[in-house]
């Protein structure tokens, strides 16, 4: 985990840590920006900040929800009531060898993108059937849990 400041020894405290594990535990996988809320970690609607508060996820049942696109929920949350803003970068070795960031959890696989950086372009370890994502340089699929080992979780506040 890493963190500075203020803001960093928050991270350690038991409150975060609780709503950190009821998030994976909810999510899957903890990938990309989350907000604190009444002690819970909701993961961040992307382009979400807006001058009244931040978008986050959330199911179609959940008061004040609304449906960006179909299929896609999310309720604002006023600025006021975030407790705290973070990042999450999760990942994970894969039994071919490449380092993999885990992106979501996809039914019981997970959905995975490998970097160029973290590989030293060792391109022999791209998992099989995973596809090149022309214009960013990385490709992306899909692997099974069984396949990974050594997770790591890593928090930017």
């Amino acid at each position: 985990m890493s963190a500075g400041g203020a803001a960093g020894s928050a991270a350690g405290r038991p409150d975060f840590l609780a709503a950190q594990a009821r998030a994976a535990a909810r999510d899957g996988v903890l990938s990309g920006r989350y907000v604190l809320v009444d002690g819970e970690l909701l993961r961040e609607a992307y382009g979400s900040r807006r001058p009244q508060g931040v978008n986050v996820a959330a199911d179609a049942e959940s008061p004040g929800a609304s449906e960006d696109f179909p299929g896609f929920w999310t309720v604002l949350v006023p600025h006021e009531q975030v407790a705290l803003a973070v990042s999450f970068t999760t990942t994970a070795r894969h039994r071919g060898g490449g380092v993999l960031e885990l992106m979501a959890r996809d039914g019981d696989d997970v959905r995975a993108i490998w970097w160029r950086g973290p590989n030293n372009d060792a391109a022999h370890t791209i998992p099989a059937g995973f596809l090149w994502a022309k214009n960013d340089d990385y490709y992306h699929g899909t692997v099974e849990w069984a396949e990974l080992d050594d997770v790591a979780v890593s928090v930017k506040l």
